[in-house]
């Protein structure tokens, strides 16, 4: 039983049909992109010189990679932006909890472990 069973008093929650959230998936996946493109290009004006060729530039994009912090910062960007974006369109369905939406009950360890009750 859910928590939205246990609760009648609740109206049932308001989502996105399919294509809706199929067209928001596609939207955040778009901008996840974006983002992470917008990190690469920072890192190498940040890391380039000024006077480097086409090969030195692919060089520094390739070897981003391997950098450590480039990865957590493309990785937090993207986490928050999107993250924020998601909320943005929870918040635009009239009548949405982000709890609801989302799903974010309290449950029990014992029942995500072993999905008992």
């Amino acid at each position: 039983m859910t928590d939205i069973e246990r609760a009648p008093d609740l109206p049932p929650p308001r989502v996105w049909g399919p294509w809706a959230t199929i067209a928001w998936t596609t939207l955040i996946i778009l901008l996840m992109i974006v983002v992470q493109f917008v990190v690469v290009i920072v890192f190498i004006v940040r890391t380039a010189t000024g006077n480097e060729s086409a090969d030195r530039v692919g060089e520094l994009a390739r070897s981003l990679r391997y950098d450590g912090l480039f990865l957590s910062v493309a990785t937090f960007s993207t986490t928050l932006i999107c993250s924020a974006v998601i909320i943005g369109i929870v918040e635009l369905k009239r009548g949405s909890k982000l709890k609801h939406y989302l799903g974010f009950f309290r449950r029990s360890a014992v029942s995500y472990l072993g999905g008992l009750r």
